[in-house]
């Protein structure tokens, strides 16, 4: 009996979410370094934390964040 060929399942692929280092960031918020250090050390932006001193950042996370912080609050 002949052997048929089988397709591969079809895998959906996300899209790639990019962590970036705290340069990448500061270069992509257009801000000196040591305020983007000052926005996560102070809580304002959300922060990956890949071990005792590594820290990334999702940019769409990080302008969600900011996005939200610069919003009025509705009462």
């Amino acid at each position: 009996m002949p052997r048929t060929k089988t397709k591969k399942p079809q895998i959906e692929t996300l899209p790639e979410k990019r962590l970036l280092p705290p340069a990448e960031l500061a270069y992509a918020l257009n801000v000196p370094i040591w305020y983007a250090r000052k926005l996560w050390q102070s809580g304002r932006i959300p922060v990956h934390r890949l071990g005792h001193r590594t820290v990334r950042f999702d940019l769409a996370d990080v302008l969600n964040a900011l996005k939200a912080e610069s919003q009025p609050s509705r009462q």
